[in-house]
């Protein structure tokens, strides 16, 4: 899409036609099996891209870029859920209700796309096998999948993540820009129970979640804030953090480095 670039290595094709085409078999187990033989190395250069046996085959070239569409929607769908994403609006959990409940609707959801997608991608291996004229097409299986089905621990981590970041104004005008844990803890948890309701209950759940056991949730929320938080935040931001952990003289407290005034 529009607003990106490519760099050495991630190199890019300039098609005039058949772009869908293309890129189905270009990222199918068939096109890895052939790379695998002209260059059996760890990376690929552009003369061993450029060397692929491309054949257009016009019986399936419809039922090949129908796939393909589905499987990049697919493949949206799932990468809009998390906030890394440009077009990242909200947390699929973050809607009105229990949470227990809400993240079984994202569990049935994320299942259906995962498994989607694995069907259409033994699909387009099946049909490249036809085409190519290889009797017993390469198995797809979950590696080959590059989206995830739902998983309670990290999935509460990231809703947590994304109400701090309505805390400090990220999704929204103003916000703050320095708070303490026992600031943000107090602010979660009316936003728990402003935006979801059944406060009691989905703070609970969310503790538990997170793996703790403790009959005050907030605690438990708190004690993640203080000690896990940023160690996640700062994994999953490859290091480059956009709220900075503040520990001196008895404070403990987040910057969210993206408000700060210059």
């Amino acid at each position: 899409p529009c607003g990106f670039v490519f760099d050495v290595a991630g190199s890019s094709l300039f098609p005039r036609e058949n772009i869908k085409y293309i890129l189905a078999f270009l990222s199918s187990k068939i096109a890895f099996e052939f790379l695998s033989a002209i260059a059996p190395t760890v990376n690929f250069q552009v003369g061993d891209i450029a060397s692929l046996p491309l054949k257009i085959d016009e019986g399936y070239k419809s039922e090949i870029e129908h796939l393909a569409d589905e499987n990049i929607k697919i493949s949206k769908e799932d990468w809009d859920s998390f906030e890394l994403s440009w077009d990242f609006k909200v947390h699929p959990l973050a809607v009105p209700g229990r949470l227990s409940e809400n993240f079984e609707a994202w569990s049935d959801a994320a299942l259906k796309r995962y498994n989607t997608l694995k069907s259409n991608e033994e699909r387009l291996n099946q049909i490249f096998a036809e085409i190519y004229g290889i009797s017993v097409p390469p198995r797809v299986d979950s590696r080959d999948i590059a989206i995830a089905t739902a998983d309670l621990n990290r999935d509460i981590k990231s809703f947590v993540s994304y109400v701090v970041g309505c805390i400090f104004g990220r999704y929204a005008e103003g916000g703050h820009d320095l708070l303490s844990v026992q600031e943000i803890t107090k602010l979660f948890t009316g936003y728990v129970e402003e935006n979801l309701g059944y406060s009691g209950e989905n703070l609970d759940f969310i503790a538990k979640a997170l793996g703790y056991k403790t009959k005050k949730p907030e605690v438990a929320i708190l004690n993640y804030l203080s000690k896990r938080f940023f160690k996640d935040h700062y994994a999953a931001y490859k290091k480059c953090p956009i709220y900075q952990q503040i520990c001196t003289g008895g404070f403990n407290g987040f910057l969210y480095i993206h408000n700060m005034k210059t």
